[in-house]
């Protein structure tokens, strides 16, 4: 038997759309003209999308963040798109898994531990909202794991006319719709209704997708 080995990627097929793109399939459904007035609806049209996106949790919108951990430190810094924590993975000097802190909720964190609490071997952990910092029940010593690996549900910036969307392309053209029913405002109401329920109908697609529970053998 030959074992063909694939190489590791981080890329979608089909490739994420840029904004651009994205304008230009919106113009077409209005034979909109590319002028800025156009240009600056239907971006605007996109990040409304772009904003309910991030009033979700998706299970499939993760990303991931490796934090070096201090001796006396208890708490750190996380990356810009983080929005809730998934696992917090401790990793060796090899970066191999070895074991991970247990999340609890800042209401069962802050009741159980004290800002003045001491040790060396943290087995918890908290996200805080206010400071945008994870929290450990009590600081690492220079003992312990040096790295952590934090796995996270993301949050999705609003788009540029220069960027691409940062999302799969499955998300295209929830987006297209959106941003075609505002620019549909104000070049041709009539197809306001018709864009939205287009819309709302990609929105369902993707919740749907985003819910199903897929395996190996199903």
């Amino acid at each position: 038997m030959t074992v063909t080995a694939v190489p590791a990627s981080t890329s979608y097929t089909p490739g994420q759309q840029t904004c651009k793109t994205l304008i230009s399939q919106i113009r077409a459904f209005l034979v909109a003209p590319d002028d800025p007035e156009v240009v600056t609806v239907a971006l605007a049209g996109m990040n409304s999308g772009i904003a309910l996106i991030n009033s979700r949790t998706w299970r499939k919108l993760y990303g991931e963040q490796d934090i070096t951990l201090v001796s006396g430190t208890s708490d750190y810094g996380i990356a810009a798109d983080f929005k809730e924590p998934i696992r917090a993975l401790l990793l060796d000097s090899s970066s191999v898994r070895q074991d991970r802190l247990e999340y609890l909720t800042n209401a069962e964190f802050y009741e159980a531990f004290s800002v003045g609490s001491t040790g060396s071997t943290p087995q918890y952990y908290t996200y805080n909202y206010k400071t945008r910092k994870i929290e450990f029940d009590v600081a690492p010593g220079t003992a312990f794991y040096p790295t952590l690996r934090l796995r996270y549900h993301k949050r999705i910036p609003k788009l540029t006319c220069t960027g691409t969307t940062g999302l799969p392309p499955e998300f295209d053209e929830f987006l297209v719709a959106r941003g075609a029913s505002w620019l549909a405002m104000v070049r041709n109401r009539a197809m306001v209704r018709d864009l939205k329920i287009e819309a709302n109908e990609r929105w369902r697609d993707l919740v749907s997708d985003d819910m199903e529970n897929r395996t190996d053998f199903s």
